[in-house]
């Protein structure tokens, strides 16, 4: 995807937390399993409340107001896709509205499903994935501008998503462990299947065929039959 996006703010603020990232927070991890989502699907930035939120591309405004767990959000559509800006306190703009980049579209707050002020920040490319675990939302990371006239994001900026990236790549190698280590106890009693796993673990459809992949590659299962009728037996080890 060709793109150019500018930072939906002024200033320098924070990533608090990252693309792909998975809460320590159990509340927090309850919703992202309500969600259907395997780790985080945006950007966080620490914006103090009431801080201008800024539309990061041109396009038409096709939600604003109340949507949810998001609370007062905006969404602009965009000949690539959209974006969204959730958990805001107020929206300034309206539905059917054209907006250029940098335009105030609203002010950063807490409301929804929000654990304190924030800006959540996401897209989503015309022609997405929805079962690419993130409810077809991308990594807006790359596609920020590298112009310094158009909030070019800083050292400081990408240092902080580094140190997310790092710290949510071990605590999900860590459950994806300790997740197929149960798998395997689960599968010692009676063959499980994938809808099993979704519903005993709070994963996916996609995440839980990767780990039944996974373990039949290692020897730890077996499969039984094909397609979304297959089983899984515990393979004993010699």
């Amino acid at each position: 995807m060709d793109i150019t996006l500018r930072l939906p703010f002024e200033g320098d603020f924070p990533v608090t937390f990252s693309f792909g990232a998975l809460p320590d927070d159990p509340a927090i991890l309850d919703k992202f399993n309500d969600w259907g989502i395997a780790g985080h699907h945006g950007i966080d930035f620490g914006l103090p409340l009431g801080t201008p939120v800024l539309s990061t591309d041109q396009g038409t405004v096709s939600q604003a107001g109340e949507n949810g767990d998001w609370g007062i959000s905006v969404t602009i559509a965009h000949p690539w896709g959209e974006s969204l800006y959730a958990h805001l306190s107020a929206a300034d703009v309206a539905v059917g509205q054209t907006v250029e980049a940098g335009a105030t579209i609203g002010t950063s707050g807490a409301t929804g499903a929000a654990f304190g002020p924030h800006l959540h920040f996401g897209i989503r490319p015309e022609d997405y994935n929805p079962n690419n675990s993130y409810l077809g939302f991308i990594d807006p990371t790359p596609f920020f501008s590298q112009d310094k006239d158009h909030g070019q994001p800083n050292s400081h900026f990408h240092k902080t998503l580094e140190e997310f990236r790092h710290k949510a790549n071990e605590i999900r190698n860590k459950r994806q462990h300790e997740r197929q280590e149960k798998i395997v106890e689960l599968a010692r009693g009676f063959p499980v299947t994938n809808a099993m796993v979704q519903s005993q673990f709070g994963v996916s459809r996609q995440t839980a065929s990767k780990d039944l992949a996974a373990l039949v590659k290692t020897g730890s299962l077996s499969r039984l039959g094909r397609g979304r009728k297959s089983a899984y037996t515990h393979t004993e080890q010699n």
